[in-house]
């Protein structure tokens, strides 16, 4: 048995010597072969000249898509630090007694900033 393991082993660091040279045959060919440049693939066409008037107006457009999304993200994290700045949570809700959890509730600054959390999430 200790043959047997013996050849075993040696057959199977033969196949892993044989998988390792395959390898590296594989990457020198891959290194030694010529690889055209993107550029040289494409047929030589003239550019276009694009009107000012058209690349102003996508220069406008992008403007105002990417101050749109800033004004919207800064909108839903000033909607969401107002909610965050009353304290409301589920701990000091059962920390409160009830007349005054209430009286919190209804307060005019807590509505507001429910109602406008709950409008931002679409539920209202």
């Amino acid at each position: 048995t200790k043959e047997k393991k013996a050849a075993e082993l040696a057959r199977l660091k033969e196949e892993t010597a044989e998988k390792y040279a395959e390898a590296d045959r594989r990457r020198s060919m891959y290194q030694q072969g010529t690889r055209r440049s993107r550029t040289t693939s494409l047929a030589a066409v003239e550019e276009k000249k694009v009107a000012p008037a058209v690349l102003k107006r996508s220069n406008r457009v992008y403007a105002a898509k990417v101050i749109q999304r800033s004004w919207r993200r800064y909108h839903a994290c000033k909607i969401s630090s107002d909610f965050s700045a009353l304290g409301l949570d589920l701990q000091r809700a059962k920390a409160l007694p009830f007349e005054e959890l209430t009286e919190f509730i209804s307060d005019q600054q807590t509505t507001a900033a429910t109602m406008s959390v709950l409008r931002h999430l679409g539920v209202l």
